[in-house]
C-alpha cells in the first residue's frame, strides 16, 4: 500500500476549552492538507493523568498503519476534489481556522464556535454547534457536519489569518484578513445572532494602509465600563513591521 505523507498536514491547529467543576471540555480543530478537510474533536479530561477519550483516542496505539479514517472525529468542511468525502455544501475547506467557546444562555451548556477561510469560495464562514461532548455519538465519523449550523459568510472576500474571541459576557469577536488586504474585524451579540449577520452593518475595517493584516492575533478584555474591547496584532507586509489596534470609541 502507497502512503501519501506530510510532515506538514495538520495545519493551523487550534484549541478552546472550558471547565465545569473537576472536568475539563476540550475541542480541537485542524486543516488536514492530505484529505482537504476541516475536523473537528472533543473529548473531556478529569484527572492531570494521560488519558485518551472520545476525539482524542489515539486509534493507531499498537496497531499497523491504517487508510482513511475519521473514526475519532468529524469533518466540519472539505474540498471538492472527492478524494474521500463528497463535499459538504457552501462548506469549502481551506487551512486557516480557529474556534472558541460560548455558553447556550438557557442550558448553560458549551457552544462551540468556528470560523474557517473557505478557499474554494475565497471567503470565511462561520458555524456552531451547541453541547458537542453530549452528541459526541452523532458527531464522530461523521463527514456532513451533523448538528453545526448552516455556514455563515463574515466577510465576502478573504479570511485568512483569521480568529474568533468570545468575551465575558458571551458576545462574538472576530478578525481576519480579509477584503482588498484589509485588517477587518465583525461581531456577533450572541452566538446564534448568524441569523441576522450582516457584513455591512455588523463589521468594519481596521486597517487599510497597504498589504495589511497576516499573522494576525485577537484578544478581548472588558475596559473600566464593562465594555468589551478587542485588541487586535498584526502583520503589515507593505513596511514590514508589526502593528496594534484597539477599539477607543466605544459608542
Amino acid at each position: 500500500y502507497a502512503y501519501d505523507l506530510n510532515k506538514n498536514r495538520c495545519l493551523s491547529p487550534e484549541y478552546a476549552s472550558s471547565v465545569s467543576g473537576s472536568t475539563t471540555n476540550l475541542y480541537h480543530i485542524y486543516y488536514d492538507a492530505i484529505c482537504d478537510e476541516i475536523r473537528f474533536r472533543a473529548g473531556t479530561l478529569d484527572t492531570t493523568t494521560k488519558q485518551s477519550t472520545m476525539g482524542f483516542t489515539d486509534q493507531y496505539t499498537d496497531n499497523s498503519p491504517q487508510s482513511y479514517s475519521i473514526a475519532n472525529c468529524q469533518v466540519i468542511a472539505n474540498g471538492d476534489s472527492g478524494k474521500y468525502q463528497t463535499q459538504i455544501a457552501g462548506r469549502g475547506s481551506g487551512n486557516y481556522v480557529a474556534i472558541a467557546v460560548a455558553k447556550d444562555s438557557t442550558t448553560s451548556k458549551d457552544v462551540v464556535c468556528v470560523v474557517w477561510y473557505d478557499a474554494y469560495a475565497n471567503n470565511l464562514k462561520y458555524s456552531y454547534v451547541v453541547d458537542p461532548i453530549t452528541n459526541w455519538d452523532s458527531l464522530k465519523a461523521d463527514a456532513t457536519a451533523n448538528k453545526w449550523s448552516s455556514a455563515t459568510t463574515i466577510f465576502a472576500e478573504g479570511g485568512e489569518y483569521c480568529h474568533i474571541a468570545v468575551d465575558k459576557n458571551n458576545h462574538i469577536h472576530i478578525a481576519a484578513y480579509a477584503g482588498n488586504g484589509d485588517v477587518k474585524y465583525a461581531y456577533l451579540d450572541t452566538y446564534s445572532a448568524d441569523s441576522s449577520y450582516s457584513e455591512a452593518e455588523n463589521s468594519c475595517i481596521v486597517d487599510a494602509s497597504g498589504t495589511v493584516g497576516e499573522h494576525l492575533t485577537l484578544d478581548v478584555a472588558l475596559d473600566s465600563n464593562g465594555y468589551s474591547i478587542p485588541y487586535i496584532g498584526y502583520y503589515t507586509s507593505a513596511v514590514k513591521m508589526p502593528k496594534y489596534a484597539y477599539l477607543v470609541d466605544t459608542t
